[in-house]
């Protein structure tokens, strides 16, 4: 009989030190390799990745899941003859620290409105804030890891938004709330062989480009 640690893998492992979110700079953004994403080394993101801002062990990222209730289905002879399930919401959350452009767009819409309220205005570094929520849509890649070991969730579109505002406190960084919505991906981005509103990528999967693409992702060192 084959021993207990036979059947386990601990290599398998992967403990959570660290969370970020990149955001896509088109939807048909390619997959990167998680393997040689380095934090603190923007080339290993890949040329269709930006992050959105830093993050810290207080504003790691967290994923949500509404709706998706389960109701029994009667009739009058019998009992729980089915049963009838809602659709599920897939979400997210995060904050970010650091006031940087990209941040400020991604919260607040100002990189797809030419609206007054809700444009970045470059020459004043000053963001418009609606009265309204203003999404963004992007793809999401949300990535985490530690010990040399990293892996993600891969949303191919999503819509940003603010969530509220951060909160002014003594003696902590300021961060930005953000919330999203995993959607179902467009028809360009099935065409591109996306066809799930998420997924998860494994620590040892390798790049993919998109359709008609290069393979994303430069070398580089795992981890912060």
């Amino acid at each position: 009989m084959a021993g207990l640690h036979a059947k386990y893998d601990a290599t398998t492992v992967v403990p959570v030190n660290y969370g970020t979110v990149l955001v896509g700079k088109k939807l048909t953004a390619a997959i990167p390799d998680v393997s040689k994403i380095n934090l603190k080394d923007a080339d290993t993101f890949g040329a269709d990745w930006t992050p959105v801002g830093l993050t810290s062990k207080e504003t790691l990222p967290a994923l949500s899941v509404e709706g998706g209730e389960t109701k029994t289905l009667d009739t009058w002879e019998l009992s729980s003859v089915d049963v009838s399930t809602t659709a599920q919401v897939l979400g997210f959350s995060f904050s970010v620290v650091g006031l940087t452009k990209e941040a400020l767009q991604a919260a607040y819409g100002g990189n797809i409105s030419d609206t007054v309220n809700n444009t970045y205005d470059a020459a004043k570094k000053l963001q418009w804030i609606s009265s309204e929520i203003v999404t963004v849509e992007a793809p999401v890649i949300i990535l985490a890891g530690g010990s040399g070991k990293q892996f993600a969730y891969f949303i191919p579109r999503a819509k940003l938004s603010a969530d509220g505002f951060g909160e002014i406190s003594d003696g902590q960084l300021y961060a930005i709330k953000m919330k999203g919505t995993a959607l179902a991906p467009s028809p360009e981005q099935s065409k591109a062989g996306y066809n799930h509103p998420i997924g998860f990528i494994h620590p040892e999967a390798k790049g993919q480009a998109a359709a008609g693409g290069a393979p994303a992702g430069p070398g580089g060192q795992v981890g912060p």
